[in-house]
């Protein structure tokens, strides 16, 4: 199985990605464990807004290429569920095949941020 994940940063940017297991990657963009993306270094997460199951990596590399080319503003109406992938994909992919992850939640240890000195926190 293969996610699709949206992680809200420190600066209240929004981070797209894709693995096969999202704590393990959330573990990796918070600098707990290595392996995180760069823009994540910079940017640390605060949370895993979103998360989408994909039935194979073909679908998940598409869904994530669809979202990092959304605008702030639709991403934001895609985690927070004012918009469906429907709405913005359905000619694009078969989002029959996509399910979203509701039960997923995995708020980000202060602990885990890194450092945190060179990063201003917007509330």
């Amino acid at each position: 199985m293969y996610f699709v994940y949206v992680l809200r940063c420190v600066d209240s940017s929004l981070y797209c990605g894709y693995t096969t297991d999202v704590a393990h990657r959330i573990k990796a963009h918070s600098g707990a464990v290595k392996g995180g993306a760069k823009y994540t270094k910079s940017h640390p997460p605060l949370s895993v807004d979103a998360v989408w199951e994909c039935p194979d990596k073909g679908t998940a590399l598409s869904l994530e290429k669809l979202i990092k080319n959304l605008s702030k503003q639709e991403k934001e109406d895609l985690v927070s569920k004012k918009l469906s992938l429907a709405d913005f994909f359905s000619d694009k992919l078969d989002v029959s095949k996509v399910q979203r992850n509701s039960s997923f939640e995995c708020d980000i240890p202060e602990a885990l941020y890194g450092n945190m000195e060179s990063v201003a926190r917007v509330p």
